[in-house]
């Protein structure tokens, strides 16, 4: 009966160990969260990349015959 105490409690003690070890991966907010930040960018590179600027709008042209073209329309 001794040993089969001693045994579940080793037992126990190691299962302990390795959930330790893994609740230890969803800490945030400290010293490890750099090292969350890098796993995370070496993972998924694109979530990371700022979006570049847009394209500079094209200038308008101006039509000739003025403002106003009311009979461009035949065109």
């Amino acid at each position: 009966m001794v040993e089969e105490s001693t045994a579940a409690s080793h037992s126990l003690s190691q299962e302990m160990n390795e959930l330790t070890k893994l609740v230890e991966q969803f800490r945030v907010g400290e010293p490890g969260e750099e090292r969350l930040r890098r796993d995370l960018k070496a993972a998924a590179p694109h979530a990371f990349v700022r979006p570049a600027a847009p394209p500079p709008r094209p200038a308008k042209l101006a039509l000739a015959g003025g403002k106003n073209n009311a009979d461009w329309a035949e065109f």
